[in-house]
């Protein structure tokens, strides 16, 4: 494999793996680590298919598009909106719970009150997302390499002192609570036009770049779940280098919970410039005008007494997985008819699971909702 395709692959899997690999101990822990892994597994598949239904509608369509507009030209005007609204949810949902997390990271470390090193966060990270700093633009790709490794090295570390029981195995508490928060962890495919023009000229890599970039997350996910849940068990925090670090030592404690801070730093930076650029781009505002609507959400949610990490991360991906899920079908089914280029490689999806598919998200879609919010 070429470096152009190692390229594209670190592109792909720097989208996907973000700060919501800190979540998956907890909902892991609560589920049974069976039912746990299970989900990562399982979803990390279906989010593989997708990703390749998505990348055979670019290489079926002449000309670049964004996710937004191959869902316009695919699915129509409604199509586009929804898809739309997938990303401006997706965004903003995560920028709340990303504030949320470095609050209570900073706690961990200076300790205070979360609500005013939350606030703290939101000034500073406002200021350099006004900015737009060449150097964090430039480094987000070496962040995303370094979030990876110590990934892994944590839970190296962690499994030569896990200690796994019975009870994690077979007791779940809800079996269905990782859906959102799993689904948030894996949602990447807005990368993936991003990743077609890194490959012009050698589109017939596509297939081999879509498979790795999902794949690695699969097994990196898992890794870390289970050396945490391992360590901590029903103990695990929503935040998991908070407990991690409480188990392994102060020196751990920092560490992890520094890394948490430079993740969510990093994932706030690269979302918030992504919807603001939205805003500027696509709807024509100003850039005061287009930073402005991109912070007041979140912070209008943490003002209102937003705590939850957990469930900030499960409504959010519910949300917008499940709309991206559906809409990724559709486009799949029309592009097959009405592409004008010939690609360069078929994924051929059966109909039943397309519509399996779509059957699946729609119903965890609403019942991960109903539950994240205390309806059932």
């Amino acid at each position: 494999m070429d470096f152009k395709s190692w390229d594209a692959i670190a592109t792909l899997t720097g989208a996907i793996i973000g700060a919501g690999v800190l979540a998956l101990p907890y909902v892991v822990a609560r589920a049974g680590v069976l039912p746990g892994i299970a989900h990562i597994v399982i979803l990390g598949l279906v989010m593989l298919v997708l990703n390749l239904m998505v990348g055979e509608v670019v290489l079926r369509t002449k000309g670049d598009h964004q996710l937004a507009g191959y869902a316009y030209k695919y699915v129509g005007p409604w199509g586009g909106r929804f898809m739309a609204l997938s990303l401006v949810v997706g965004i903003y949902g995560a920028l709340t719970a990303y504030l949320i997390g470095m609050g209570e990271s900073l706690v961990q470390l200076f300790r205070g009150a979360q609500l005013y090193w939350m606030l703290g966060a939101f000034a500073v990270l406002g200021l350099l997302l006004a900015q737009r700093l060449a150097v964090i633009e430039r480094s987000e790709r070496y962040l995303s390499a370094a979030k990876i490794g110590i990934i892994i090295i944590v839970s190296v570390i962690a499994f030569s002192s896990a200690q796994f029981t019975t009870e994690n195995f077979t007791s779940p508490r809800s079996w269905t609570l990782p859906f959102g928060v799993v689904l948030f962890s894996f949602l990447g495919t807005a990368a993936i036009p991003e990743v077609r023009e890194e490959l012009k000229g050698n589109f017939k890599k596509l297939k081999g770049v879509l498979v790795w970039s999902s794949i690695i997350p699969i097994i990196v996910y898992s890794m870390f779940a289970l050396a945490a849940v391992g360590i901590t068990g029903e103990a695990a925090s929503e935040i998991a280098t908070v407990r991690l670090g409480q188990f392994l030592g102060q020196n751990a404690l920092i560490l992890l919970n520094v890394f948490a801070i430079i993740a969510m730093t990093s994932a706030f930076l690269a979302l918030g410039e992504a919807l603001k650029k939205m805003f500027e781009e696509d709807y024509g505002w100003s850039s005061p005008a287009a930073w402005g609507a991109t912070l007041i959400i979140p912070l209008i949610i943490v003002l209102l007494g937003t705590r939850s990490f957990i469930n900030v991360i499960g409504i959010t991906g519910a949300i917008a997985g499940g709309i991206d899920g559906v809409i990724i079908v559709l486009m799949y089914r029309a592009a097959m008819r009405q592409g004008d280029r010939k690609p360069e490689y078929k994924t051929n999806v059966p109909v039943v699971l397309q519509l399996v598919v779509i059957g699946v998200f729609v119903l965890a879609l609403a019942w991960s909702i109903a539950e994240a919010t205390r309806l059932l």
